[in-house]
């Protein structure tokens, strides 16, 4: 009985260490966020604007790669 009492009045840390950040940059200098963009007017075609539009891309998802192959 006395060993219940004191567990359940014992304090406890239910929360795991916290961890420091990482203290080097994890990207390298040549690194460039991974994005595309571009904005066409649908009436004329014309392009209203690009970033890194022509550059090759993997498909983000399986329903786009299975579009690619129809």
């Amino acid at each position: 009985m006395l060993m219940i009492v004191g567990a359940v009045w014992t304090p406890t840390e239910a929360r795991s260490p916290r961890k420091e950040p990482p203290k080097r940059p994890i990207h390298g200098p040549n690194y460039r966020p991974p994005y595309a963009a571009i904005v066409i007017d649908d009436k004329s075609g014309f392009v209203l604007h690009e970033v890194s539009a022509d550059e090759p891309r993997h498909p983000a998802s399986l329903t786009k790669i299975m579009t690619l192959y129809l």
